[in-house]
């Protein structure tokens, strides 16, 4: 991953990796992108003209502890009731009434499974 900055003064279009369709960046807009490479001929041309601009590469997401166990930060992408159900799913328990923070945390408490 890296941060890619539109100069330009129109959209422009990047793959990114396992992506179904290309990403778009509007002018002035700046993204981190999973590019699938950066030495097509189009990109270096944008390169070359200023149009974009490439930030430094970014660290990879540390990977889950256990191999199905989302990444602390993906637990945060999860819905309410999903975030319900990986509870329940590793022996934890949950109360109807509470607030996304609390399931957030409770999430965050219960052993991986395994």
């Amino acid at each position: 991953m890296r941060t890619v900055t539109n100069r330009a003064q129109g959209p422009r279009f990047f793959w990114e990796k396992d992506a179904a369709a290309p990403t778009v960046l509007y002018p002035g807009e700046s993204r981190d992108l999973d590019l699938v490479t950066t030495d097509d001929k189009v990109t270096k041309a944008w390169l070359d003209a200023g149009e974009i601009e490439f930030g430094k590469p970014s660290e990879p997401e540390k990977a889950p502890a256990k191999s199905g166990d989302p990444a602390p930060a993906q637990l945060e992408k999860l819905t309410d009731a999903e975030l319900r159900t990986y509870i329940t799913d590793r022996g934890g328990k949950f109360d109807g009434r509470w607030a996304r923070d609390r399931l957030l945390d409770e999430a965050r408490a219960v052993p991986a499974k395994g």
